[in-house]
């Protein structure tokens, strides 16, 4: 299949509507993102597939949001992100849980959450308490051949790793956010993917600035006018034979611009990801000409 280009769409009661729009604009799947949860019924996962039976439409991954939203301004974000906070996180894990039973109402596999400002001490309590958590979500959806992804941002790239090395689950991933690693200073985008490359099943393509002059968080940019360094992340990925999506992601008011800056990054990210399948090749040609017999 190859790295294909989606957007992400923040669900809402006329999801019909949104699908037949996203198609409009030159797309053919999704990363459905999903705060709302009064919208996890029944009828609600008949009209996604009706949608996506109509438009020829692919829901890659399901996004899911959690009882009382995160907020993700400084300070707040330290204790209302993810799993982290102990006050939400066993009503977080039963969203999570049904998040994942809408999740394969509409035939999608991955089931994506932030899991927060990950302590760096494996001993720390909230740190081993999370990691109970997480087993057993994976435990609950591992029979049914899901996938459960930590969109990165709030954890330093070695922590997040060493965390899913330490539950064991092998059907935990992670759905790479450049820009976020940026704007929080967890990590400089391209070294971030290179330690998480045998974990990713997930991309956001969007794009941020570090903090600047002391302040504790940079900010979303337009895709390739950022420090993502957007070609240099698709050649990796590329080289790594990710196979999956790239969901655009643009935080800024619904309309025009919003729209049409979509679409430039649609068509940014397409060229990116036929220059590099060429470079790849190429290189693979020219190793096998001097490949020992």
């Amino acid at each position: 299949m190859g790295i294909k280009v989606g957007v992400q769409i923040h669900a809402k009661p006329e999801i019909y509507e949104q699908i037949k729009f996203a198609r409009s604009l030159g797309f053919d799947n999704t990363q459905l993102l999903v705060w709302d949860m009064s919208l996890y019924t029944d009828a609600f996962a008949d009209e996604v597939n009706r949608a996506c039976r109509d438009f020829d439409f692919k829901i890659t991954g399901l996004w899911c949001g959690w009882f009382k939203t995160g907020m993700f301004a400084y300070p707040e974000m330290y204790e209302t992100i993810g799993f982290i906070p102990v006050a939400t996180r066993h009503q977080r894990m039963l969203d999570m849980l049904k998040g994942a039973e809408f999740a394969r109402k509409i035939g999608v596999e991955d089931i994506i959450t932030h899991m927060g400002f990950l302590p760096d001490d494996p001993n720390d309590e909230d740190r081993l308490g999370a990691m109970v958590t997480i087993k057993h979500i994976c435990k609950t959806i591992a029979p049914y051949g899901q996938r459960f992804l930590f969109e990165t941002g709030e954890e330093l790239p070695i922590s997040l790793v060493q965390f899913i090395k330490s539950i064991g689950e092998d059907i935990i991933g992670i759905n790479l956010d450049p820009a976020n690693m940026l704007i929080n200073g967890r990590g400089n985008s391209y070294d971030s993917l290179c330690m998480f490359a045998p974990y990713v099943r997930g991309f956001h393509a969007k794009d941020g600035v570090y903090p600047k002059d002391g302040a504790p968080k940079g900010h979303e940019v337009l895709v390739g006018t950022g420090e993502a360094n957007f070609p240099k992340l698709i050649d990796k990925l590329t080289e790594i034979g990710y196979d999956g999506y790239l969901s655009i992601e643009r935080e800024i008011k619904e309309g025009d611009q919003r729209n049409a800056e979509i679409i430039k990054t649609k068509k940014y990210l397409e060229s990116l990801i036929k220059k590099s399948a060429r470079k790849y090749k190429l290189k693979k040609f020219f190793k096998s000409l001097f490949k020992k017999d």
